[in-house]
């Protein structure tokens, strides 16, 4: 092999290995970047009237990686929430040490953020922002 054979190869490896270290570097950052951990963080309300007339509500509270759950006819859940994931507009979050209900226990859940009508989706419903 002559000086210019190897020599190609030699910067075409180079060229490579260069490549794949900025593409790495670039989609590294982005992936552990959480864009709307913070957004969630608040109180969110879905309210409505049964048949009879009757008022409810059913209210999210999340702040500093606990959450609460109550609602009106009575219904009280709390615990802790760590965002597992997030794909665009969309948080995984997992719920553990939940006190209230023994069907959340090490739960995942889903939330959509939409961040123009400061509304989030929980289990395909809307919850508004109220505080």
């Amino acid at each position: 092999m002559n000086d210019v054979v190897f020599q190609t190869l030699l910067f075409s490896n180079a060229l490579f290995i260069a490549v794949v270290l900025t593409y790495y570097l670039v989609t590294h950052e982005k992936r552990n970047r959480l864009r709307y951990a913070n957004f969630i963080k608040g109180i969110w309300q879905r309210a409505g009237k049964t048949e009879n007339g009757d008022a409810w509500h059913i209210n999210y509270t999340f702040f500093d990686k606990e959450f609460s759950i109550s609602a009106v006819p009575v219904y009280e859940i709390r615990g802790k929430y760590k965002v597992v994931k997030e794909i665009e507009n969309l948080l995984i979050l997992e719920l553990f040490d939940v006190i209230g209900d023994d069907d959340f226990k090490n739960h995942q859940t889903s939330i959509g953020i939409d961040k123009r009508s400061n509304q989030i989706v929980i289990e395909g419903r809307i919850y508004g922002r109220i505080a």
